[in-house]
C-alpha cells in the first residue's frame, strides 16, 4: 500500500514537473508579451490586448464546450479507445468552432467595447480558429505530459517570437498582435496532431465495441452540460474584463488586467498540479469517491495559498511597478485585493476538478452559475462607481460565494453509505 502511494505521488510529481516546463515557458512568454506591449505601446493598447485575450478565452471555451475534459477523462479510463473518443469529440469541436468564432467576431464588431479596440479584438477572434484542430486533450488524457507541455508552450512562445519580429519592423500593433497569436495557435495545433499521430495508431471506429459510458458521455447532452458549467466558471473568472470595457475605458481595463495577471500567474503554478491530478482522480472507483477523504488536502491547500497571498499583498506596489512600469502604479490596490482570492481559488479549483473528474458536471454547473451571477451583479454595481477597484472587490466577493457552494457540492458520503441502494454518477 505504501509503495503504491509513493508510486502515485511520484507519478503526480513527474507529471507536474513535465507540465511545469511547458507552462512555465508559456507563463514567462505571456508575461513578457504583456511587458513588451505595456512598455512599448502603453496602457490603452494593453487594455485592447486584455479584451482580445478575454474574447479568445471564450471562443476557445465555445470550441471545447465539455468535449476536452470529457474526452481526456474517457481516454484516461479507457486508454485502448483513443480512436473512437477522438473522432467523436473532434467532430463536435469543429462544429462548435463554426459557431464560436463567428459569434466572437460579431461581438468584436458590434459589441459594447471601446472603438479603438475593435480591430485588434476582431482579428484576434479569427486567430483562435486553428485551436479547433488541436489534439492536446488527447495527450492530456493519455498522460503524455511532456508532449502536452510542449503543445501548450508553443502558443505563447511562437506568439511572442512573432510579435518581437513585428515590433522590430515597426508593424502596427492592432494587427501584429492578433497575427502573432494566430501563429501560436496554429503551431500548437500542428504539433499536437503530429505527436498524437506518432503515439496512437489509427484504429477502426466500431460503435458496437464501445463501453456504454463512452457512448453516453460523447453525446451532445453531456458535452453541453459540462460546457455550460465551464462557461459559467469562465464568466466567473473574467467577465469583469468585458464589463470594464463596456462600462469604463481602456485605461481601467489595462490597470485591472495588469493586476489580475499577477494572480493568474501564481494560479498557473498551482494548476500544474490539478492538471496532472485530473486523469488520476478520474480513475478513482465510485465507491471511494467521498469528500471526507479530501478534508486534509483542502485545509492544506488553503494554508498553502495564504502565505504567498500575504506576501504579494504587502509588496503589491513594488511588484506591479517593477513589472509594468510607473504608469501602472494605480493598479497596486487592485493587486492587494485580488491576491486575497489565491487561497480561495486553491480550494475551489481542486473541488471543481474533482467533481468534473467524477462525472458530477451538474454540481459544477450549479456552483459556477451561482458564483458567476453574484460576480456579474457585483460588477454591474461596483464598476460604474469604482472602476477596476470595484471589479477587484466583485471578484473577491464572488470567490467567497463559490467556496461555500463548491464545498457543499462535494459528495460527503460514499455511494455505499447513501440512502439509495442504487449508485448513480451524474453526467
Amino acid at each position: 500500500m505504501l509503495k503504491e502511494k509513493l508510486r502515485n505521488l511520484m507519478g503526480v510529481a513527474a507529471g507536474s514537473a513535465l507540465l511545469a516546463i511547458g507552462e512555465g515557458s508559456a507563463r514567462i512568454c505571456t508575461m513578457l508579451t504583456l511587458i513588451l506591449v505595456s512598455r512599448k505601446f502603453g496602457v490603452s493598447t494593453l487594455g485592447s490586448l486584455a479584451l482580445a485575450q478575454t474574447m479568445a478565452i471564450y471562443i476557445a471555451l465555445g470550441i471545447d464546450a465539455g468535449a476536452r475534459h470529457i474526452g481526456a477523462r474517457l481516454i484516461a479510463a479507457w486508454p485502448d479507445k483513443v480512436t473512437p473518443v477522438r473522432q467523436r469529440m473532434q467532430a463536435k469541436r469543429k462544429l462548435l468552432a463554426l459557431i464560436a468564432v463567428p459569434l466572437g467576431l460579431i461581438y468584436a464588431i458590434a459589441g459594447p467595447i471601446p472603438q479603438d479596440a475593435r480591430l485588434m479584438v476582431s482579428l484576434y477572434a479569427l486567430a483562435v480558429a486553428p485551436y479547433c484542430l488541436s489534439l492536446d486533450w488527447v495527450l492530456w488524457g493519455a498522460k503524455r505530459y511532456g508532449s502536452l507541455s510542449m503543445s501548450r508552450a508553443l502558443i505563447s512562445v511562437l506568439s511572442l517570437a512573432a510579435l518581437v519580429l513585428a515590433v522590430f519592423f515597426g508593424a502596427d500593433p492592432r494587427w501584429a498582435i492578433p497575427v502573432a497569436a494566430g501563429i501560436g495557435y496554429a503551431g500548437s495545433a500542428a504539433y499536437s496532431r503530429w505527436q498524437t499521430g506518432r503515439t496512437f495508431q489509427q484504429g477502426p471506429d466500431r460503435a458496437a465495441a464501445l463501453p456504454p459510458d463512452i457512448v453516453t458521455d460523447t453525446r451532445w447532452k453531456a458535452v453541453l452540460v459540462l460546457g455550460a458549467a465551464l462557461a459559467c466558471n469562465q464568466a466567473f473568472n473574467n467577465i469583469d474584463s468585458l464589463l470594464l470595457g463596456a462600462l469604463t475605458n481602456l485605461q481601467q481595463v489595462g490597470l485591472y488586467n495588469s493586476a489580475y495577471r499577477l494572480l493568474t500567474a501564481l494560479l498557473g503554478v498551482y494548476y500544474l498540479l490539478t492538471t496532472s491530478l485530473y486523469p488520476r482522480i478520474a480513475e478513482v472507483s465510485p465507491e471511494n469517491r467521498s469528500g471526507k477523504k479530501l478534508r486534509s488536502y483542502l485545509v492544506g491547500l488553503f494554508l498553502a495559498g495564504t502565505l504567498p497571498a500575504l506576501l504579494v499583498m504587502h509588496f503589491s506596489r513594488k511588484i506591479i511597478v517593477g513589472i509594468y512600469g510607473q504608469n501602472f502604479a494605480q493598479g497596486a490596490p487592485m493587486v492587494a485585493i485580488l491576491i486575497l482570492a489565491l487561497p480561495l481559488d486553491f480550494v475551489t479549483s481542486f473541488c471543481g476538478v474533482t467533481l468534473v473528474a467524477w462525472g458530477m458536471s451538474r454540481r459544477v454547473l450549479i456552483a459556477t452559475a451561482s458564483a458567476a451571477a453574484v460576480n456579474i451583479g457585483a460588477n454591474f454595481y461596483l464598476i460604474p462607481r469604482y472602476g477596476g477597484l470595484g471589479a477587484s472587490w466583485a471578484t473577491l466577493i464572488s470567490y467567497m460565494v463559490l467556496l461555500v457552494i463548491m464545498l457543499a457540492m462535494l459528495p460527503w458520503q460514499t455511494p455505499a453509505s447513501r440512502p439509495s441502494a442504487v449508485v448513480k454518477i451524474e453526467s
